[in-house]
């Protein structure tokens, strides 16, 4: 099938929930559309129409919110619908609201009386007011920052239409845009804008949603010298001088593949180092847009002079093939062709270990049914190191720095690590008071932590937060990136882990599962998607993964082992009851 056609199918699927069916005509004869075209990114995009003679109330509105899926120059068709001051006023990108399929309800007024949906009032009985109601499920800030909306949030848009040059035109309406979940995915993409880690080791990406047009290049770099949202700021840094901005007119043109970013003068205040790294936030930002080969940044039109080695930034690090779990008492190695015992391990016999992670040398695990939490080096004569105790500790986490993440379940407005030697850091995390935290998983860039947790009404969530470190590197706080759940269409949460920079799976029920399945994120922020079934009756109680959704591997209460292959899971091999499975992170 040709992509036209599914666009097609798209935007028919956006009319049905916000326009309804009366907005398609149904008689006449069939004309041809308008061309999908593509944009700057590679994709294709809507081409919109303008209004039809003659339209009454109700077809206006709905006109106006499927034109709004055009995002390309400036909203022209979706601003047709609306009288001209109007149009002039309305600021689209204010912000985007998601509506849930099905549950937008239109309903017109004129003089405080009701109207049918095909009504054509008369226009001296005064404007007319159309009210939508609709569920929401996420906002986008006019930055680019997607929020997920609590399960059964509602909201009500209210439009107000008069006659222009004796046609219905909307006269009154609030900025911004609001698109069913067709049009969205249409007209806006997840972009990532790219940081640093404090050690300046690690690109870190933050995901942004924007509208799929030509100018995406220039939206990109702006947000980008606008620096890093409040919740990762104290997470990461950026090589860009404060106040850096492109110059006037601000724009980012591509020409023959190269994007030419011109910078205003402040630009010359960064090191040399720090220009290394604003070329490479640069290239990873806009490395991914498909009209875009290479960068070049200039300062006013003239050279911006590099360094002629560039220290290497890692970008999505990867992490090795076999996974890290228990059988029989110790330590395993976990691949797709079975298990295997890790060499040179001191004795762990009768210490009742599990949940074990894996760090650069050595490894972490849990001990005393989940009260103490160990370190093991192999090949060195000394025993299992204890690290913390504590009631109830989450499996452990490695950054790469060296710390190790376990907290007891319930540990009030803070999270500990440790590392050996450096003693046990408490980092604050006043927004995880009054919790329970059943999973904690640190990114393997060591600037960004995933946190599920339950509070005392049972309701779990999922957050993202930054990583906050003193200047040795010892993590001090943890700042969330909101305040709603990341995954609030699962109501329950036993365990999750990073499959990549910017995307993450979940173990977990939404509220008509009768069992933990897993789900798959991504980017983060994006609705979860619900993987195929695992093959067994056995419950599902642990979740684990490396690089990418291939590497899912998933524990049942039996003892067995499940891993991804393509959409369908095989099981691992095995001929002793295998537990806790985790990647090196």
């Amino acid at each position: 099938m040709s992509r036209r056609p599914a666009l097609l199918v798209a935007l028919l699927a956006g009319c049905v929930v916000l326009a309804g069916c009366a907005a398609i005509p149904t008689t006449g004869p069939v004309r041809a559309g308008p061309p999908a075209e593509r944009d700057a990114d590679g994709g294709l995009r809507f081409q919109p129409v303008s209004p039809a003679r003659g339209a009454p109330p109700a077809a206006v509105v709905r006109g106006f919110l499927l034109a709004a899926s055009g995002v390309e120059d400036d909203h022209a068709f979706a601003r047709a619908y609306l009288a001209p001051r109007t149009g002039e006023a309305w600021r689209p990108g204010a912000g985007t609201t998601v509506v849930a399929d099905g549950s937008a309800e239109l309903t017109l007024t004129q003089g405080g009386a009701g109207l049918a949906d095909d009504a054509r009032p008369d226009p001296e009985a005064g404007p007319v007011t159309a009210t939508m109601a609709f569920t929401v499920l996420a906002t986008v800030d006019g930055n680019g920052r997607l929020q997920p909306a609590a399960p059964g949030t509602r909201q009500e848009v209210t439009y107000t239409l008069g006659v222009v040059d004796g046609e219905w035109r909307i006269t009154g309406l609030p900025d911004g845009l609001l698109l069913d979940r067709a049009g969205f995915d249409l007209a806006f993409k997840p972009y990532q804008l790219y940081w640093v880690d404090p050690t300046r080791s690690y690109l870190v990406p933050e995901t942004r949603w924007f509208g799929v047009r030509r100018a995406v290049v220039t939206t990109l770099v702006t947000e980008l010298l606008r620096g890093p949202s409040p919740w990762l700021a104290p997470a990461v840094t950026t090589g860009f001088p404060t106040a850096t901005t492109l110059t006037r007119p601000p724009a980012v043109p591509v020409v023959d593949g190269e994007a030419q970013v011109d910078l205003t003068r402040t630009a010359l205040r960064a090191s040399s180092e720090e220009r290394a790294l604003m070329q490479a936030q640069l290239q990873a930002t806009l490395q991914p847009v498909a009209s875009v080969s290479t960068v070049r940044m200039t300062v006013e039109d003239g050279e911006l002079v590099l360094p002629d080695t560039v220290p290497p930034l890692v970008r999505d690090p990867g992490v090795d093939a076999a996974a890290v779990a228990v059988a029989g008492g110790t330590l395993v190695h976990v691949a797709e062709a079975g298990v295997a015992p890790v060499e040179d391990l001191p004795d762990l016999s009768g210490l009742d270990v599990g949940d074990p992670a894996r760090g650069a040398t050595s490894y972490a695990l849990l001990a005393g049914a989940g009260t103490r939490l160990l370190h093991v080096v192999p090949g060195t004569p000394a025993g299992p190191e204890p690290l913390l105790t504590g009631d109830a500790l989450t499996a452990p986490s490695v950054d790469p720095l060296g710390w190790i993440w376990s907290t007891p379940a319930a540990s009030g407005p803070r999270v500990m690590a440790v590392r050996p030697g450096a003693g046990v850091a408490e980092v604050d995390a006043p927004w995880l008071d009054g919790r329970r935290i059943t999973a904690l998983r640190v990114a393997r860039d060591g600037a960004r932590l995933l946190v599920a947790s339950s509070g005392a009404d049972g309701a779990d969530r999922v957050d993202l937060a930054g990583v906050q470190r003193d200047g040795e590197g010892r993590p001090v706080a943890l700042t969330r990136s909101s305040a709603t759940s990341l995954v609030p269409a699962l109501t329950s949460v036993a365990d999750l882990a990073w499959t990549g920079e910017a995307s993450a799976a979940l173990l977990g029920r939404r509220p008509d599962d009768a069992r933990n399945r897993v789900f798959l994120v991504e980017p983060l922020g994006a609705l979860p998607v619900a993987a195929a079934d695992v093959p067994d009756d056995a419950s599902l109680v642990a979740l684990t993964a490396g690089t990418g959704e291939r590497s899912v591997t998933v524990a049942t209460d039996a003892g067995t082992l499940w891993q991804r292959a393509g959409a369908q899971w095989v099981q691992v091999p095995a001929e002793v009851p295998v537990s806790d499975p985790e990647f090196a992170g």
